[in-house]
């Protein structure tokens, strides 16, 4: 067996270029409708009417397209529609012609497909378009010539892709083929003139769908289909005679109408149409969406959900791009469709185009979903209790600054190792935590966060000591008479105390509070100055480290003593200390003191132990000699504030 597909160009040596186009040019312009049209031949292919296939009302009857070759007219015997275009059949089969459906012009001429048996070689007696593939019917309906039609890689030849057995039918014992065919979507029809059957069979594996008993037209002699069509879920009968036309579902074969045939009126004769072809001239509709219409997508591999719309139900295949310009091959239309999307570009908005093609050829429009594309995981940090070197609790606040420029931080989880995590909770900052428990040392934090994505950062961390032990207690050095640190009682009432303290001491702190302290964290020396009141004056001086550990207190009472009378002081050494006041009460004291220093004060007082006497400053001298010069500072600093105040009241 020999299969031949076989195209020539109109400037073939045997083609009359000239007399074709002339022929064509003469058949006029045809205003085709944009709905789908119903074609016939009549009066021997010589006329070629369209009529709306809906009510077979008339559109217009125009010449029909024929070609010259070797002085010889050729009209065509059989016609074909699929995609705008008009398929004629020539000279018994030798010759097929493609004409646009617009305005009648040819697209191109081929020599018809054969294939050759033995010593008998045959031409097409019946074909169908369907999409860019000619079936043929050859040798008595005996076989199906698939041919491919031309593509734009290869322009200049018809393109054999198999020879197959015909479907038959079998009546009473005897196996018969078919006598005319049609295509459409994914389905093959067939008619069986003689046994007055008609057949619907699958595409991909041309299986049976039905096998029914043709529709008939009443009559002493009824008639049956000599020629079928089919388009958009209907399949046309011409019946004997070319007298009527049938339209019928392709599901049941059940009849939409029956009518009178068409025919062209020559003179007084009628010619009905020799043949019929239905062109389905809607595209279908579609709809695509990217990942169930997710707004972002972790990666390039997307899924894509597919709707369409048709005539016939649903379109038959579809493609996708990422530019309209580029686009995929076609494939057989799915629900379902798995996609990558473009490597063009870094993160960001991705558009996926689609278009359907129906059974007939038609396309749709484009359509687009778009999906932004995050493959980037989220950043941020951590710092424990604003970033402090240490804590004496183990209840910590952290802070967990996090952002994503994608679909944005969602989660994030803790842990102490990095490798041991908690469970993946709502991104959320500041956030309450609990170190480990157990000795003093350092504990760590680590956190991860997620994007809406599942996109996990880089683990982040941060460490703070735990110390729970207090520092020592302070010293305290100030000696008034009893030795460092010991009770005593003084007629004086501005109180200077001075003492020591570890280094890692951050306050030092003089009954709970800092006022009237003067030391600079870790330091050694610290120094603390109040007024006293009457009688014993109690100071608890306690250390106080960063983490906020308090030490035991150091006490130290101090008894200010009263006294009615005059009062005088003298002061011996390098200095002048004078004083005048006067005072009611009873008893009379007296003060010495040695140091450098001068210091006045006037004024009155009321009450027991009024004025800064003149022994004040030789006693807050010898102070600040023992204590060093910061504690003179200090001295030197209360005593002139008590003069100031003295001043005033004078």
């Amino acid at each position: 067996m020999t299969i031949v597909g076989n195209r020539r160009w109109f400037g073939g040596s045997s083609w009359s270029c000239a007399a074709v186009l002339l022929v064509a040019a003469m058949a006029g312009v045809l205003s085709c409708a944009s709905a789908d049209s119903l074609y016939t031949l009549h009066q021997n292919g010589r006329k070629a009417g369209e009529y709306d296939p809906a009510d077979l009302s008339a559109v217009q009857m125009l010449d029909a397209p024929s070609y010259v070759r070797d002085s010889t007219t050729y009209y065509p015997l059989a016609v074909s529609a699929a995609s705008g275009f008009l398929y004629y059949l020539y000279d018994h089969g030798r010759v097929i012609g493609k004409v646009d459906a617009l305005d009648r012009t040819f697209d191109w001429l081929a020599d018809g497909p054969t294939y050759t048996e033995g010593a008998s070689t045959y031409l097409p007696e019946s074909f169908a378009i369907s999409r860019d593939t000619i079936f043929c019917l050859l040798n008595g309906g005996r076989w199906v010539g698939l041919f491919g039609l031309p593509g734009p890689s290869d322009p200049q030849y018809l393109i054999a892709d198999a020879i197959i057995h015909a479907p038959s039918v079998s009546v009473g014992g005897r196996t018969k083929f078919p006598d005319d065919l049609a295509v459409s979507g994914d389905f093959f029809y067939c008619i069986y003139f003689a046994e007055r059957k008609t057949a619907k069979f699958r595409l991909a594996d041309w299986g049976e769908e039905w096998v029914k008993d043709s529709p008939s037209v009443p009559g002493f002699l009824p008639l049956y289909p000599v020629g079928v069509t089919a388009a958009a879920g209907y399949v046309y009968l011409l019946f004997d005679g070319g007298r009527y036309v049938g339209k019928y579902s392709d599901d049941t074969l059940a009849q939409v109408w029956l009518k009178d045939a068409p025919y062209h009126l020559s003179g007084s004769t009628r010619h009905y149409p020799d043949d019929i072809a239905v062109v389905d001239t809607t595209p279908p509709t579609g709809v695509v969406v990217i990942n169930g219409g997710d707004e972002y997508t972790p990666t390039r591999s997307v899924t894509l959900s597919l709707t369409s719309d048709d005539a016939y139900g649903s379109a038959a295949r579809m493609r996708f791009s990422h530019d309209e310009t580029n686009w995929s091959d076609w494939s057989v239309f799915a629900d379902t469709a798995d996609w990558t999307l473009s490597a063009a570009k870094a993160d960001g908005e991705r558009t996926v185009y689609a278009q359907f093609e129906d059974g007939a050829g038609n396309l749709s429009e484009t359509v687009s979903d778009t999906v932004i594309l995050d493959t980037t995981p989220p950043t941020g940090s951590i710092t424990i209790e604003a970033d402090a070197d240490s804590t004496n609790t183990l209840d910590v606040e952290l802070s967990l600054p996090a952002e994503d420029a994608g679909s944005g931080v969602a989660q994030q989880r803790l842990g102490t190792d990095g490798v041991i995590w908690g469970n993946w909770e709502d991104y959320a900052n500041p956030r309450d935590w609990t170190l480990a428990a157990g000795t003093d040392g350092f504990r760590n934090v680590y956190v991860q966060f997620r994007d809406a994505l599942g996109h996990a950062s880089e683990v982040h961390r941060d460490d703070i000591y735990l110390d729970t032990v207090p520092p020592d207690p302070p010293a305290i050095l100030t000696d008034g008479g009893n030795g460092p640190g010991v009770d005593y009682a003084t007629t004086e009432d501005l109180l200077t105390l001075a003492g020591s303290c570890g280094s890692n001491v951050d306050q030092i702190r003089v009954n709970g509070a800092l006022a009237g302290v003067n030391f600079t964290s870790g330091e050694t020396t610290w120094a603390f100055i109040a007024f006293l009141q009457p009688g014993p004056n109690i100071h608890a001086v306690t250390a106080v480290d960063s983490p906020g550990n308090v030490s035991t207190a150091q006490e130290i009472t101090v008894t200010l003593l009263g006294g009615e009378g005059e009062g005088e002081g003298e002061g011996e050494g390098e200095g002048e200390g004078e004083g005048e006041g006067e005072g009611e009460g009873e008893g009379e004291g007296e003060g010495e003191g040695e140091g450098e220093g001068e210091g006045e004060g006037e004024g009155e007082g009321e009450g027991e132990g009024g004025g800064c006497h003149g022994a004040a400053v030789g006693s807050r001298v010898s102070a600040a000699r023992a204590t060093g010069d910061l504690l003179m500072a200090l001295t030197v600093m209360a005593l002139l504030s008590c003069a100031g105040q003295r001043r005033a009241k004078g």
